[in-house]
């Protein structure tokens, strides 16, 4: 995991340039998952080697469901919150 025991702006940092230069430079395969949405402007800049994608969810009535489907362009909404509680994190925690 890409910024570990550092701070979100290095860690956000870290993952630009490393995909910038994978992108860029590089031109490789690959995947990730960040929770920097920021990143997906890449795909702007490197439209020919930079594509979004994001697995879909139904949020209903607070409860969420994954739906396995993976779709065009990047997630519009974070599900930190509701992942937690599905893995039964403590309400205090949560």
């Amino acid at each position: 995991e890409l910024g570990r025991g550092t701070s979100t702006y290095d860690g956000y940092g870290l993952a630009w340039a490393i995909s910038e230069h994978l992108a860029r430079d590089v031109g490789c395969s690959g995947l990730f998952a960040t929770h920097f949405h920021e990143l997906t402007e890449l795909s702007a800049l490197y439209p020919t080697t930079v594509v979004n994608r994001h697995v879909s969810a139904l949020v209903q009535e607070g409860a969420i469901s994954m739906l396995y489907q993976v779709r065009d362009g990047p997630c519009d909404q974070s599900f930190g919150i509701h992942v937690a509680e599905l893995a039964r994190f403590p309400p205090e925690v949560v």
